[in-house]
């Protein structure tokens, strides 16, 4: 496909040198319905269509026309009351009078055209105090610079007092358009901009430049509020050309169309390898990301595991606590056993004593038992300092018990809250895998696109 371009192509060069005769008529003649293909081709690969040159300017130009022709008369309005306000200021003082020269710069503008306005015609005035020191060239010099930014665009200057010609198109940025370069695809246009430039500049008048000079009644102790407003005013003029020219930049002129057909191809070739380039570049992003999503996806399959190791984990700590439970629960039956051996102990004790009052009473009458009686409250003193000793172990047991349980009751909190952040890291790695997944999927079906 590429061969039979450049064979088309090279069939198509323009036989024309610089400063040679232009071709007659039977060479445009010879050219063959080949020829008109292949320039069509062209001018489809430039942006543009041979079809859509017209010498007339289209509603859009018109309208904009008409918009900055509005424009300058809110400016000429605003610029004359700022004018006269600092004269009234001026001329409310009474002292004696000062000579002060005041450039006012007329700029005329006439929009004429298929939908202009009802008068056809537009003007800008802007004005300014001089200060005195100034000559008549200064003067001149400095009004032929402030009318270049308000009637001409930044490529259109002229240091002239008099009359200065230019389009009035150039009064204002052009119309906004998408920027064309190299590397990007052009953008279909309505009209070729040489065709339309050149009949705009036809059918528009030449914009007028006069400088007039005013005397003002001078200023007495108003001078520092006046100079203050031409600060101001200055300031503010500044303010507007930095728009027009931020305005200027931002909307840039529409590339040329190339000068022949082999530009065109080489511009068509150019843009199609930069295009493969990008392809290649996505591709390699796209694999990048497919790693990076493996990757991850191995990560979170790594960190499911651990969390599932970790809920097995505290399902054993869990059954750990269960069964630590249990033997606490028997050590308690134990313990309530004791307790029921001391109050039998207890009462074996009083029915001691109560053997003792008995033989007490009746040592008298049984003198040879008092002395077995005697043995056996030895003994029964003896088994009673015995359980107060195994009363007392069991008390200190029963301490070190209670101990225990509070230890072994901190412990199962403590795996609690454990076993409450494992399910929250789970939760939280379960959704993580959800979002891995909805971007795979994205990435799947971006990819499939």
């Amino acid at each position: 496909m590429k061969k039979a371009f450049d064979q088309n192509v090279s069939r198509a060069k323009p036989r024309l040198k610089l400063g040679g005769p232009p071709p007659g008529p039977a060479a445009s003649e010879s050219r063959g319905a080949e020829d008109d293909w292949v320039y069509e081709v062209a001018a489809q690969v430039a942006g543009q269509s041979r079809a859509a040159e017209v010498e007339a300017p289209t509603a859009r130009e018109v309208l904009a026309a008409a918009a900055r022709a509005s424009e300058a008369e809110e400016e000429e309005v605003s610029t004359r009351s700022r004018v006269e306000a600092t004269l009234r200021e001026a001329a409310a003082v009474a002292e004696p009078e000062e000579v002060q020269e005041e450039e006012r710069v007329t700029v005329a503008v006439g929009a004429k055209g298929r939908g202009a306005t009802a008068h056809g015609s537009a003007s800008t005035v802007v004005s300014g105090p001089a200060p005195a020191a100034r000559g008549g060239a200064g003067a001149d010099s400095r009004s032929s610079g402030r009318a270049a930014p308000a009637a001409a665009p930044p490529s259109s200057s002229s240091s002239a007092p008099s009359t200065v010609s230019a389009p009035s198109r150039a009064s204002s940025p052009p119309p906004a358009s998408p920027p064309s370069s190299r590397s990007a695809p052009p953008a279909p246009m309505p009209a070729p901009a040489a065709p339309v430039a050149g009949a705009m500049a036809e059918r528009r008048p030449s914009t007028t430049v006069r400088t007039e000079t005013v005397v003002a009644p001078p200023p007495g102790a108003s001078a520092p509020v006046a100079r203050q407003a031409a600060q101001d005013d200055t300031a503010t003029r500044r303010e507007r050309l930095r728009e027009r020219l931020r305005g200027v930049r931002e909307h840039p002129r529409p590339e040329p169309l190339p000068t022949s057909v082999a530009a065109a191809g080489v511009l068509a070739v150019e843009r199609i390898a930069h295009l493969q380039a990008e392809l290649t570049q996505v591709k390699q992003h796209n694999a990048a990301l497919q790693h990076d999503l493996d990757v991850a996806r191995r990560a979170c399959e790594r960190a499911t595991e651990e969390a599932r190791g970790r809920v097995e984990e505290a399902r054993r700590l869990a059954a750990q606590m269960e069964e630590r439970a249990g033997l606490l629960s028997e050590l308690e039956r134990e313990l309530q056993s004791v307790e029921g051996e001391r109050d039998e102990a207890l009462l074996a004790v009083q029915e001691a004593r109560t053997q003792a009052a008995a033989e007490q009473e009746q040592r008298e009458r049984l003198a040879a038992d008092m002395t077995r009686k005697d043995a056996e409250l030895a003994d029964s003193l003896s088994e009673e300092e015995r359980l107060a000793g195994e009363l007392e172990r069991f008390r200190d047991d029963g301490t070190q018990l209670r101990k225990s349980v509070e230890v072994l009751s901190t412990e199962r909190d403590t795996l609690a809250r454990q076993v409450a952040d494992l399910t929250a890291e789970r939760a939280e790695l379960l959704e993580a895998r959800k979002a891995l997944e909805s971007v795979h999927r994205a990435l799947t079906e971006a990819a499939r696109r």
